[in-house]
């Protein structure tokens, strides 16, 4: 099939959202995906099921499995099972076979890139967990790997089927530079565990590709003549080699400035030799935006989501270029950060407070506002939608949102819609209360619908193909987003005004009915007065 044909399919594109961008995937794109996979969700995730031989159908089938998680807690133990280890990499390897079946070989590519990059992390993680002695991120618990995990992870790197995998896309000496820079990564860190020489023998299998630094940085050449865009992404790893010189020399008092320098030279001529130009994604994305709304108030729906899904594609395949060190900080962010600060109205900057008041949290915050600020000029423009008929704002949203498309866009610029349309309606009403009376009903009038239609598509899916453990989580998680960030607008005062509104009660009952669907589908502890007794203490 022509490729742009493949790549008109909401179908592909709810697939490849859920396997290599999850937090972008929505309720509608898990019901597209559950209503063509022509089996019960549940059999799809077990060993012995029989995929389709459609390549579609088999991409859905195999895109649910990955509802299967690789690190699982059984009781109070986080666990690493061999069954568990073997299907996910089983599941990765047909789907990358599938994407190239259907002639989507960049992002088989991104996919196959992904799992090298978990896989070398479930060896860091099976080094951290086998000693004590070896420092480890305060965020990760101690878990252990079962009997043949381990084993079963390492015999991948010498399997027929990923060797060919990699070969097809072209990318096999870009992993084996990629496992010789691991390699030594990996060797610095066992230096300072008490049990080096167990630990040494059991990861033997990675540790032999091991080499000089000077001697892997030689064969970066190599990888760029085979395939050129590679540099950019064995160029963290470089860096992590240069800098594995100062931790293994300095305590051996070795003089490494004639190695370092060396070694940055020869980077540094690669990296020159290719230069990366960018389109100002923020400028495309409100130019195109500026464009969509202008269809849009001009009653031209079907124009304006075409243009928001163009731009939507843009931002996937650009988050495809680059998942190191060369994305860019609007496309790295997490999605949900947006939700945090829509504002609309920059605040007038005292510059001498800007100046002199310098402390952690003053830099942080201006952190936080200049990545939220990046959609500030197309969150302006895309509020003059409230200018519309509730119904027609309603229609806008639920079909910008049903679009695997478009849906990127809008949660890449707002996290969560729901959150961005009170909050909108709030500042644009202000303290008139003409303007209230006007503005917010209308609001409320569109949540209802778009926050209800999520709650029914949702309770249709864990109360059916989704109603197991797993599955009622995934399931529930795009509600759980819209409910949370709106929540955090809920405040008193704001819920004071809304009860007074019409619709008020049934949208304030609606966010309930929510947040008990969300408690009881993740069994959130509810906290008791003791305990609030004791955080006020800490707080006062």
């Amino acid at each position: 099939m022509n490729r742009d044909v493949i790549m008109n399919n909401d179908l592909v594109w709810s697939a490849l959202k859920f396997i290599l961008y999850p937090r972008h995937t929505t309720v509608f794109d898990l019901e597209r995906l559950v209503r063509y996979c022509k089996a019960p969700p549940k059999k799809i995730i077990s060993a012995e099921f029989k995929y389709s031989d459609d390549p579609y159908c088999r991409l859905t089938q195999l895109t649910i499995a990955r509802f299967r998680p690789l690190i699982k807690r059984r009781g109070k133990k986080i666990l690493v099972t061999k069954d568990d280890v073997s299907f996910w990499a089983d599941n990765t390897f047909r789907l990358i076979e599938t994407l190239m079946e259907i002639n989507v070989v960049d992002f088989a590519r991104a996919l196959a890139r992904s799992f090298m990059s978990v896989y070398f992390y479930m060896l860091t993680i099976y080094a951290l967990w086998s000693d004590a002695s070896i420092p480890s991120p305060p965020f990760m618990h101690k878990g252990e790997f079962e009997e043949g995990a381990l084993e079963f992870l390492l015999e991948i790197i010498s399997s027929p089927r990923f060797r060919k995998i990699l070969e097809d896309l072209d990318i096999i000496d870009e992993f084996m530079f990629s496992l010789s820079a691991y390699a030594i990564s990996l060797s610095v860190p066992l230096e300072l565990s008490e049990k080096k020489k167990g630990l040494r023998k059991k990861l033997r299998e990675i540790l032999v590709f091991r080499d000089s630094v000077e001697s892997v940085l030689d064969r970066v050449e190599e990888v760029e003549l085979k395939r050129p865009e590679s540099l950019r992404y064995v160029a963290s790893d470089i860096l992590y080699l240069v800098g594995n010189i100062v931790r293994t020399a300095i305590p051996e008092a070795k003089d490494v400035k004639n190695s370092l320098i060396k070694s940055l030279d020869k980077l540094y001529r690669k990296m020159s030799e290719q230069e990366y130009t960018y389109r100002d994604l923020v400028w495309e994305t409100t130019k195109e935006i500026v464009l969509a709304i202008r269809h849009l108030l001009n009653s031209d729906m079907e124009s304006s989501i075409k243009i928001l899904e163009k731009i939507g594609e843009h931002i996937l395949k650009e988050k495809l270029k680059g998942l190191k060190i060369s994305e860019r900080i609007t496309l790295r962010v997490l999605p949900e950060t947006q939700a945090l600060l829509p504002f609309l109205v920059s605040v007038p900057i005292n510059l001498a407070d800007n100046i002199t008041a310098i402390s952690v949290n003053h830099l942080l915050n201006d952190l936080v506002n200049e990545v939220l600020g990046s959609y500030l000029e197309s969150k302006m423009v895309f509020s003059t939608i409230l200018s519309m008929d509730s119904s027609e704002i309603s229609d806008f949203i639920r079909k910008s949102m049903e679009s695997p498309l478009s849906s990127v866009l809008l949660i890449q610029i707002f996290g969560a819609p729901s959150a961005w349309i009170l909050e909108t309606a709030l500042m644009v009403a202000g303290i008139d209360e003409g303007k209230k009376r006007k503005i917010i009903p209308k609001a409320l009038e569109v949540l209802l619908d778009y926050l209800g239609s999520i709650i029914d598509i949702t309770k249709k899916l864990i109360e059916g193909p989704l109603n197991f453990g797993v599955g009622r989580k995934i399931g529930c998680a795009h509600l759980l987003r819209e409910v949370t960030f709106l929540s955090y607008r809920l405040t008193e005062e704001v819920s004071n005004v809304i009860k007074t509104m019409p619709q008020g009660k049934k949208f304030l009952n609606l966010v309930e009915e929510a947040t008990e669907l969300i408690d009881k589908i993740y069994k959130q502890r509810k906290i008791t007065r003791e305990e609030e007794e004791k955080i006020e203490e800490l707080i006062i």
